[in-house]
């Protein structure tokens, strides 16, 4: 077996454990830290595209030939999530803009290095990747109304965050 595909086979089987190492390691070592920063971009471009490689595509294809759990929860995450945490968020008397932040970011859709989690955590990184791609594709079509509706708008302009939260 090639030797840099045995060690990063045993890396990934160890992901858990070897990132809070490396972040303790950058935080110990901050010049060396700096003198890396030039190849942080590259290096995550190469991770996620690890990350996607390992995903069992065949899981894929069987979520999507029965796509119903997928679509509940990606509307889950865009609308049900927002719907249920706004009244907390204003029950809780937290800055209006504040509020709008917090709003827009329940609303937005999932990121690409969610597979890569998943992957890390032991999870699902076949729906996770499935969620990550619906959520980006609906989002067009939930975050604006659910926007308007719950942080308020002035006749038809766009959002005022003093009116926050005003229905």
């Amino acid at each position: 077996m090639n030797p840099v595909v045995h060690v990063l086979r045993r890396m990934g089987g160890r992901a858990t454990t070897l990132l809070p190492f490396s972040l303790a390691i950058g935080l110990l070592f901050q010049n060396l830290s700096a003198a890396t920063r030039p190849l942080l971009w590259p290096l995550a471009v190469v991770l996620l595209m690890l990350a996607l490689a390992r995903t069992d595509w065949a899981r894929v294809g069987t979520l999507l030939r029965r796509p119903g759990l997928a679509i509940t929860l990606a509307l889950a995450n865009l609308i049900a999530v927002p719907l249920v945490v706004w009244p907390v968020w204003q029950a809780l008397g937290l800055w209006p803009g504040l509020i709008a932040a917090l709003c827009l970011s329940a609303m937005a859709p999932g990121i690409i290095s969610a597979a890569t989690t998943a992957t890390f955590l032991r999870l699902d990184s076949s729906l996770a990747l499935l969620l990550t791609l619906f959520t980006n594709f609906l989002v067009p079509f939930t975050l604006p109304p659910l926007a308007l509706r719950l942080l308020g708008s002035t006749s038809g302009s766009a959002p005022s965050t003093s009116a926050c939260g005003s229905p």
